[in-house]
């Protein structure tokens, strides 16, 4: 195993320590939805390490296939912070369900059926990642959705960060915003550098899970995250 599949594999792990820590800390709607949340990073992580290991393009394939549902991740993601950040009016709900969730389904479901937003897998430095999309409208349409909902979560980490007075979720916060702004970069430049100068790049959405993961994990330890959130 190389390095590159040493990458996904961590981040894996790592998640899966994550989900294990948040269930056992106690079972509210916030803990629930970061435990999905984290599996569905540790989900698409493993994915990443099928086709970083895949020996054949068949297998490739497959196993790009099955990263398919990244939209329920971003969805999903979206979901934690409103109810962390105490979003959680019934307007806010249902904004929630109707155009992060809605368009989540549609786009996992084009992602799994078509290669309209990525397409056959290649090979780049040496390893496999998904191809350019044969539909590049519906990949800048769905590229524009998860920008959009990615920005909404950080502005509303960064607002919860700016109203509350307690020192301990002041620094929960941060670290939310810090950790949640990891991915959202790194999946912003792979797919703007795919988009705008058509360069294929190894996909490293994994190594920011990691480091994600590792953050999360701090503030669990260092800042009782979950411990004092109803």
């Amino acid at each position: 195993m190389d390095l590159w599949s040493l990458i996904p594999l961590l981040a894996t792990i790592v998640q899966s320590v994550l989900i294990y820590i948040v269930y056992r800390k106690g079972r509210n709607a916030t803990n629930n939805v970061f435990i999905l949340f984290s599996l569905s990073l540790a989900y698409w992580s493993f994915s990443e390490l099928g086709y970083f290991l895949a020996n054949d393009f068949q297998t490739a394939s497959l196993w790009v296939k099955f990263e398919s549902f990244w939209p329920l991740s971003v969805a999903l993601m979206m979901n934690f912070v409103s109810r962390f950040t105490e979003n959680n009016q019934p307007i806010v709900r249902r904004t929630i369900y109707f155009l992060v969730y809605m368009p989540a389904v549609i786009f996992s479901a084009i992602e799994l059926l078509t290669n309209w937003i990525s397409s056959e897998p290649i090979i780049v430095a040496g390893i496999w990642t998904y191809g350019p999309p044969q539909m590049p409208l519906v990949f800048d349409i769905s590229s524009f959705w998860a920008v959009m909902v990615s920005i909404l979560s950080v502005y509303f980490c960064a607002k919860y960060y700016s109203i509350k007075a307690d020192k301990t979720v002041k620094n929960q916060t941060l670290f939310i915003l810090v950790g949640l702004s990891v991915p959202i970069v790194s999946g912003a430049i792979t797919d703007g550098l795919s988009s705008m100068f058509q360069l294929r790049i190894p996909n490293l959405m994994s190594l920011a899970f990691l480091i994600e993961g590792i953050m999360m994990g701090y503030a669990i330890w260092k800042y009782k995250l979950f411990e004092k959130i109803t």
